[in-house]
């Protein structure tokens, strides 16, 4: 059984896109959704699915991205199957809403496994933007590894009890699944309200003025980051509209 954990959690190492600001890192992603979603190339799929490799590669968080990928594979070979069969598509359109989510996924792991939570909302709270939309982010940032946690100890639960997860054909997998699926919204509306309370006690105002402990700003490295992320998007955009690949 896939552990669910270890996905999307931030990993702490010492390199260059860690280093980065976490501005920088979301604008690039951004960029790289809205030209993911609008292409109709599974080429350019496919490139962007190979910088971010490296890019994880060179933050040392490649078996994490992985992992990742792994847990939508099974999305993946649903949806080409769906294109093929059912809408007759042939191989290389099919593979297209294919790709394009793996490239979604790898471009927004590589984020998630690189920016700090915390640094995030203070990069967020110098830029102006109201604390409601701060507080939003920063909280989704650091209970999606926990959602991700509380599923991977619901499944080993469930399991223990006698749940086959792997056995059966594909409509019996999806029922096997509802058993998990029931707990964990249950689980999660508990979170919520206790965050709420949390909130609450500690008598957080959303009007008051907030200094942060590290302070963030973008250096000479980030411009250099977003120059070259944009410049790769407008030639693949490009390349698509001029050359008509694939």
């Amino acid at each position: 059984m896939l552990k669910l954990d270890a996905l999307f959690r931030y990993v702490e190492r010492d390199t260059l896109m860690h280093k980065l600001d976490p501005r920088t890192k979301f604008i690039v992603i951004l960029i790289y959704s809205i030209f993911i979603i609008l292409s109709p190339s599974y080429t350019t799929q496919i490139i962007i699915i190979l910088l971010s490799s490296i890019l994880a590669i060179s933050a040392k968080c490649f078996r994490n991205m992985m992992r990742s990928v792994l847990t939508v594979t099974p999305f993946f070979l649903i949806i080409l199957f769906a294109n093929y069969y059912f809408t007759r598509l042939d191989i290389t359109a099919a593979l297209t809403p294919s790709l394009r989510i793996l490239s979604l996924v790898t471009v927004f792991t590589l984020f998630f496994l690189t920016t700090s939570p915390d640094d995030f909302s203070t990069a967020l709270d110098k830029s102006g933007l109201p604390l409601t939309i701060t507080l939003s982010f920063s909280l989704a940032l650091k209970f999606i590894p926990t959602m991700m946690q509380q599923i991977n100890e619901v499944m080993e639960a469930q399991v223990a009890r006698g749940l086959k997860l792997d056995k059966g054909n594909i409509l019996s997998r999806i029922r096997n699944y509802i058993p998990i699926l029931i707990p964990v919204i249950i689980l999660s509306i508990k979170r919520s309200i206790e965050v709420a309370e949390a909130l609450e006690v500690r008598g957080l105002d959303l009007k008051a003025k907030r200094k942060p402990i590290v302070e963030t700003s973008m250096s000479w490295r980030d411009y250099i980051y977003l120059a070259l992320n944009t410049l790769i998007v407008v030639l693949l955009t490009a390349i698509v509209i001029y050359l008509a690949i694939p």
